[in-house]
């Protein structure tokens, strides 16, 4: 789900979220806020964590990102790459530079679907990403909110000559996409932890989208499929040392060898 918020923000924006993940880390912080260190019930938590981020996004993209809707994309990539540094840093000076645990949802105890071993909480994950896929499907292909989106990622002129409000899809495009977020960082702070440093771990997403197809929402779903099952077989007939650097040779590979990824998208632009 991370890759499909990244490719949700470059549809809309053309901006590439360099710090997707700590985003993510920052739901989780909430959800550890207000769940565990207030101990409020587990979906008062979760709703609360989700609307913080929301309210988060929004207010960078109206601070740092609007601002820059006209400048070249690598503006954009090092405004991210800043924002990345600035949300690592608030996390340390909040809650400090340890890890903290995250009580678990669901049962630990795994169990085996055609031989291969799942828990409770992939499941959890795998079915809320299907559901966020075919609701983003939907909501590009019919809402007049999502065409406008995608007619502001097509030509920003053309869309405001046509009654679009660019900044207004911007603000919607980084609601959304905080939806995604604010999901992520609750439904894996039980299995990942929670510290200032595991948005890291979310540069990944940025290798998925890639191999997907950076503008295909079914391509980011599909690449981390392709990624997670080349990391596992990897792992476990070669070496776990090798396991975290499969990702980025698949991203060489798709590079070289395709780059538009896996499941590209067309794009005509009228003149």
């Amino acid at each position: 789900m991370c890759a499909l918020g990244m490719v949700v923000i470059f549809k809309a924006t053309d901006v590439i979220n360099i710090a997707q993940g700590e985003f993510v880390m920052m739901a989780a912080f909430f959800g550890f806020t207000f769940h565990v260190m207030l101990e409020w019930p587990l979906l008062p938590s979760i709703f609360a964590a989700i609307f913080l981020t929301i309210l988060l996004s929004l207010v960078i993209e109206r601070l740092v990102l609007r601002p820059l809707i006209k400048a070249p994309v690598w503006t954009n990539i090092i405004a991210t790459m800043a924002l990345l540094m600035i949300l690592q840093s608030t996390a340390r000076l909040i809650w400090g530079p340890e890890p903290y645990t995250f009580p678990p949802y669901f049962s630990r105890v795994p169990f085996t679907i055609a031989g291969i071993n799942l828990s409770q909480q992939d499941v959890a994950i795998f079915g809320v990403s299907v559901v966020y896929m075919v609701l983003l499907y939907l909501f590009f292909k019919y809402t007049r909110v999502g065409k406008g989106m995608r007619a502001v990622q097509m030509d920003k002129e053309a869309a405001s000559l046509m009654g679009i409000s660019v900044k207004r899809m911007y603000s919607y495009v980084w609601a959304i996409n905080a939806v995604f977020v604010g999901t992520i960082g609750i439904l894996l702070a039980p299995l990942l932890g929670v510290s200032s440093t595991m948005g890291l771990l979310f540069l990944k997403g940025f290798a998925v989208a890639v191999i997907g197809g950076f503008t295909s929402l079914v391509g980011s779903i599909v690449g981390g499929f392709v990624v997670g099952i080349a990391e596992t077989l990897a792992g476990y007939y070669i070496s776990t040392a090798i396991k975290d650097m499969i990702s980025s040779l698949l991203l060489i590979l798709i590079l070289v060898f395709r780059p538009t990824g896996l499941f590209p998208e067309s794009v005509t632009k009228r003149v």
